[in-house]
């Protein structure tokens, strides 16, 4: 399992590799979020800290078995992955995160920035596992799965995003029972893709 973007890896339900911000990325970023009064969700190795809306969207899907911590921002050592929602000035801290040496996606239906360490992404986490270039099936929704999509030998958009698309051999609309049309796409590119070894 692949999480943070490529900077959390887990095998066999053991983390086996971890990349996180440098001290000094980490403090420039803490001083940007005091700068503009941001809002954030910023995650450790296990723990969190959180200072968005008790109603947003992304909270339901942090911790939803509550196993880990929602700590001060101070209390998280290393920062692996930050999730700024809101600031004061966006477009004037947006601008300033981007002078840093770190790796940003834009969410654009959630005007969220999803912040990771540079050179860390889904497709270096899965070369770090072994997984050879043109070699596997990538499902994907958003920015972050661009450099995957890119090293796939066949990708699959879920829903519609602009930049995917031009990488995407199909689509899975956002229609009707969607989740039950993803497994059934899953099924069908499996019996596709797999490879039977004769001895």
């Amino acid at each position: 399992m692949i999480g943070g973007n490529g900077s959390l890896i887990y095998k066999n339900g053991k983390v086996i590799h971890t990349e996180a911000f440098s001290q000094q990325d980490s403090n420039d970023i803490k001083e940007l979020i005091e700068k503009y009064n941001a809002t954030y969700l910023i995650d450790g190795k296990w723990d969190y800290a959180y200072t968005g809306h008790h109603n947003h969207p992304i909270l339901q899907n942090v911790d939803p078995d509550h196993l880990a911590n929602s700590v001060q921002l101070d209390d998280l050592n290393p920062i692996i992955k930050v999730l700024i929602f809101s600031a004061k000035q966006f477009n004037q801290l947006e601008e300033e995160l981007f002078k840093l040496d770190v790796f940003i996606n834009k969410h654009r239906h959630e005007e969220v920035l999803d912040i990771s360490p540079n050179g860390i992404n889904k497709w270096a986490a899965l070369r770090e596992l072994g997984v050879k270039d043109n070699s596997f099936v990538a499902f994907g929704n958003d920015a972050n799965d661009l450099p995957m999509f890119n090293h796939a030998l066949h990708s699959v958009m879920i829903g519609h995003h602009d930049e995917l698309s031009k990488l995407a051999q199909e689509t899975v609309s956002l229609t009707d029972d969607y989740e039950q049309k993803i497994i059934d796409k899953i099924y069908e590119l499996t019996d596709k893709f797999s490879v039977t070894s004769t001895s």
